[in-house]
């Protein structure tokens, strides 16, 4: 853990910006090597409790989705877990991993997942498909079942098969590469039901719908902006109408919270946007001539 970069400016794109690498050198240096030692320890100590009890935290948000509910209650209930999580003190990205880790968990249809891997004509019994199919996804941490989530059954099967062949689970880092390969596509399941209580795959295409349909709706008049500068209000209005009729809150309700922590750090950028944007266009009054 660098401190001096932690607390550098990121990009958009996550990298340090280098700009502010000299300032936060020289707040490093102000507090003094024995304050940089002592957040050190902070972090490791609370990495460490973190690492031994990512378990139980999964296994509250497994047993949450085991439980019905209608949309509202369900958003309700995750955004709530996901709060409790971060007050217990996980780290928020670690807080996503757990939320869709416990989904994928609970949500994949064991049936066809074990159909998939061990074949349909096998003699195993679905108790038997629930007993394998357990044990090899409970050896996985919280960002490597994230990452077996957001990847099709068929990027899951050459998994299991690595780890039927050497008796080894791959590593998150080639799941990830793996997932590159086999993400769950927009077009897969469309018109088709979703099989049994396999959700975990249609959630993530649903976000991927839902991501689209919040992209800013052109403006409806066919004419450029600066042929017909009314128009330019009606494209104000439909900005506005996004959040007045709830259109926004119901399209990020169906986000899984990864989702929809991005599509909120998007909108908070998009204030400071904003911001700047009146500041630069101050209102002009015009007198009225006699």
């Amino acid at each position: 853990m660098d401190l001096k970069q932690l607390i550098t400016p990121k990009n958009d794109d996550g990298s340090i910006d280098h700009r502010y690498q000299s300032i936060s050198n020289q707040i490093c240096g102000l507090a003094g090597e024995k304050c940089l030692a002592k957040l050190k320890e902070f972090y490791e100590k609370t990495s460490k409790l973190e690492s031994e009890h990512v378990g139980p935290a999964v296994h509250l948000v497994r047993k949450s989705f085991e439980i019905d509910m209608d949309e509202y209650q369900r958003k309700r209930i995750t955004k709530a877990l996901t709060i409790a999580l971060k007050e217990l003190g996980f780290k928020p990205s670690k807080v996503t991993k757990i939320i869709n880790a416990g989904r994928f968990l609970q949500t994949y249809d064991w049936f066809e997942e074990g159909r998939c891997y061990f074949g349909s004509n096998s003699e195993m019994t679905g108790q038997d498909f629930i007993d394998k199919l357990s044990e090899y996804f409970g050896g996985f941490g919280a960002g490597s079942l994230d990452v077996l989530g957001r990847m099709t059954m068929q990027g899951r099967k050459k998994a299991y098969r690595h780890f039927a062949k050497g008796g080894i689970r791959m590593s998150q880092k080639a799941l990830e590469a793996l997932q590159r390969e086999h993400p769950v596509k927009l077009n897969e399941r469309r018109g088709r039901k979703p099989a049994g209580t396999c959700m975990a795959q249609t959630d993530t295409t649903q976000a991927v719908v839902n991501h689209q349909s919040l992209v800013v709706m052109a403006d409806a008049d066919a004419d450029p902006l600066t042929t017909h500068p009314e128009s330019a209000q009606r494209y104000i209005d439909h900005f506005f109408q996004l959040f007045a009729s709830g259109a926004m809150e119901q399209g990020l309700a169906q986000c899984p919270p990864s989702l929809q922590s991005h599509l909120i750090d998007e909108i908070k950028t998009g204030i400071t946007l904003l911001e700047e944007f009146v500041s630069k266009n101050k209102t002009i009054e015009v007198s009225s001539v006699n």
